[in-house]
């Protein structure tokens, strides 16, 4: 298969906290950006989530134009995350 110019179009995650409290976001673009990447080129970007836990999971799916050979969005694996130290919950504890 020949490596192709790519253009991340839009992006839908699922983001659930510890308790089973599910959030989707979905939209054009990651932070408000919409790279477009030649191959082996990559793009690294940073973005959070308000949730009532300070542990979840996020998964998800990205689409890229051109699509994927079969024309499928790529799916994100299930990825663990754990609030920063630092960081309350919005209940205030």
């Amino acid at each position: 298969m020949k490596a192709r110019c790519r253009r991340l179009l839009t992006r839908h995650w699922i983001i659930t906290d510890a308790n089973g409290n599910v959030k989707e976001t979905r939209g054009d673009g990651v932070v408000g950006e919409q790279p477009y990447l030649k191959p082996g080129q990559g793009f690294r970007y940073s973005s959070g989530a308000v949730i009532e836990t300070p542990v979840g999971t996020m998964q998800g799916a990205i689409r890229w134009w051109p699509m994927t050979d079969n024309n499928s969005m790529p799916r994100s694996p299930r990825s663990g995350w754990r609030c920063p130290e630092y960081c309350t919950s919005p209940m205030g504890g």
